[in-house]
Protein backbone atom coordinates (compact mmCIF):
# COMPACT_ATOMS: atom_id res chain seq x y z
CA UNK A 1 0.00 0.00 0.00
CA UNK A 2 1.24 3.34 -1.07
CA UNK A 3 0.33 6.32 0.63
CA UNK A 4 0.35 10.09 -0.05
CA UNK A 5 0.76 12.98 2.16
CA UNK A 6 -2.25 13.29 4.25
CA UNK A 7 -2.25 17.14 3.97
CA UNK A 8 -1.72 16.82 0.31
CA UNK A 9 -4.47 14.05 -0.65
CA UNK A 10 -6.69 17.07 1.49
CA UNK A 11 -5.59 19.75 -0.63
CA UNK A 12 -6.31 17.68 -3.78
CA UNK A 13 -9.76 16.38 -2.33
CA UNK A 14 -10.35 20.63 -1.18
CA UNK A 15 -9.14 21.56 -4.94
CA UNK A 16 -11.29 18.91 -6.73
CA UNK A 17 -14.62 18.47 -4.98
CA UNK A 18 -15.12 21.64 -2.48
CA UNK A 19 -13.43 24.73 -3.78
CA UNK A 20 -15.68 27.36 -4.56
CA UNK A 21 -14.54 28.93 -7.29
CA UNK A 22 -15.03 25.65 -9.58
CA UNK A 23 -17.76 26.01 -11.50
CA UNK A 24 -20.71 23.43 -10.46
CA UNK A 25 -21.01 20.30 -12.48
CA UNK A 26 -24.18 19.50 -13.35
CA UNK A 27 -24.77 16.96 -10.80
CA UNK A 28 -23.62 20.01 -8.17
CA UNK A 29 -26.81 21.29 -9.27
CA UNK A 30 -30.42 20.45 -7.90
CA UNK A 31 -32.71 18.99 -10.03
CA UNK A 32 -34.67 21.73 -11.66
CA UNK A 33 -31.31 23.69 -12.18
CA UNK A 34 -30.84 26.68 -14.04
CA UNK A 35 -27.69 28.68 -14.51
CA UNK A 36 -28.68 31.24 -11.45
CA UNK A 37 -28.99 28.23 -9.15
CA UNK A 38 -26.41 27.93 -6.75
CA UNK A 39 -24.67 24.62 -5.79
CA UNK A 40 -26.16 22.33 -3.37
CA UNK A 41 -22.43 20.76 -2.39
CA UNK A 42 -21.04 23.11 0.28
CA UNK A 43 -17.71 24.86 -0.37
CA UNK A 44 -15.21 27.03 1.23
CA UNK A 45 -12.91 29.61 -0.43
CA UNK A 46 -9.36 28.55 1.30
CA UNK A 47 -8.22 25.40 2.72
CA UNK A 48 -8.11 27.10 5.76
CA UNK A 49 -11.55 27.55 5.82
CA UNK A 50 -12.26 24.23 4.66
CA UNK A 51 -9.82 22.74 7.34
CA UNK A 52 -12.05 23.89 10.47
CA UNK A 53 -14.95 21.63 8.86
CA UNK A 54 -14.64 18.28 11.41
CA UNK A 55 -16.94 16.46 9.07
CA UNK A 56 -15.35 16.98 5.51
CA UNK A 57 -11.91 16.02 7.35
CA UNK A 58 -13.67 12.77 8.69
CA UNK A 59 -14.81 12.28 4.97
CA UNK A 60 -11.08 12.71 3.68
CA UNK A 61 -9.31 10.79 6.24
CA UNK A 62 -7.36 7.29 5.22
CA UNK A 63 -7.44 6.70 9.03
CA UNK A 64 -10.32 4.30 8.86
CA UNK A 65 -9.97 2.59 6.07
CA UNK A 66 -6.28 2.00 7.02
CA UNK A 67 -7.25 0.56 10.14
CA UNK A 68 -9.95 -2.24 8.36
CA UNK A 69 -6.62 -2.96 5.96
CA UNK A 70 -4.20 -3.72 8.88
CA UNK A 71 -6.67 -5.55 10.48
CA UNK A 72 -7.67 -7.63 7.25
CA UNK A 73 -4.13 -8.09 6.03
CA UNK A 74 -2.00 -8.11 9.26
CA UNK A 75 1.58 -8.92 8.69
CA UNK A 76 1.19 -9.08 4.75
CA UNK A 77 0.53 -5.60 4.12
CA UNK A 78 3.45 -2.75 3.67
CA UNK A 79 2.84 1.00 4.30
CA UNK A 80 4.93 2.75 1.58
CA UNK A 81 5.06 6.74 1.55
CA UNK A 82 4.87 7.44 -2.09
CA UNK A 83 7.31 10.36 -0.78
CA UNK A 84 10.14 7.48 -0.22
CA UNK A 85 9.62 6.27 -4.01
CA UNK A 86 10.53 9.16 -5.33
CA UNK A 87 13.12 10.41 -2.33
CA UNK A 88 15.39 7.22 -2.09
CA UNK A 89 13.79 4.82 -4.19
CA UNK A 90 16.51 2.34 -4.26
CA UNK A 91 15.69 1.54 -0.95
CA UNK A 92 12.23 1.78 -0.85
CA UNK A 93 12.09 -0.74 -3.56
CA UNK A 94 14.61 -3.00 -1.78
CA UNK A 95 12.47 -2.92 1.34
CA UNK A 96 9.23 -3.95 -0.51
CA UNK A 97 11.14 -6.47 -2.23
CA UNK A 98 12.78 -8.30 0.96
CA UNK A 99 8.89 -8.30 2.44
CA UNK A 100 7.87 -9.84 -0.89
CA UNK A 101 10.52 -12.77 -0.29
CA UNK A 102 12.12 -11.76 -3.44
CA UNK A 103 15.91 -11.23 -4.26
CA UNK A 104 16.65 -7.11 -4.43
CA UNK A 105 17.18 -5.29 -7.29
CA UNK A 106 19.95 -5.26 -9.75
CA UNK A 107 22.96 -2.48 -8.21
CA UNK A 108 22.73 -1.14 -11.55
CA UNK A 109 19.17 -0.78 -11.91
CA UNK A 110 17.89 3.03 -12.33
CA UNK A 111 14.37 3.77 -11.03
Amino acid sequence: LVLCDPLGRFEKFFYQENYCGRPPSREDLSPNATDDVPPRRECWNSIAQALRDRELIKRVSISTHLDRMVRNFGERLIVVHQGLLRENPRWAFDVIATFLGVPRFPVDKRF
